[in-house]
């Protein structure tokens, strides 16, 4: 039997302009924040870590910070890349099935 996805994980206090997209197996969040890309995936790594999700890899291509986290058969992609106009953070996470 499949896991479910997670419903919900929390975001950044000033994150704004979200955009949702579900399907069976697959559920992506993306919005915009004040924080640095490097503090999105700092945010993310911290409340994922505690509860007891482990991180699969992390690493930059071209200007986006790119951090993956397992549990079980679920996998947590985070991308955050830096704005010009305005100067914000774009992020999107990414929760599916494995």
């Amino acid at each position: 039997m499949k896991s479910e996805i997670p419903n919900e994980l929390p975001y950044p206090s000033d994150a704004q302009n979200f955009g949702v997209t579900t399907t069976q197996d697959l559920k992506q969040i993306t919005f915009e924040t004040k924080k640095s890309p490097a503090e999105v995936q700092k945010f993310y790594k911290n409340v994922l870590s505690e509860s007891e999700w482990v991180t699969e890899s992390e690493g930059i291509a071209n200007s986006f910070l790119i951090a993956k986290f397992k549990k079980e058969d679920k996998l947590v992609t985070i991308v955050s890349s830096e704005q010009e106009n305005p100067k914000t953070t774009f992020a999107s996470i990414k929760i599916s099935l494995r």
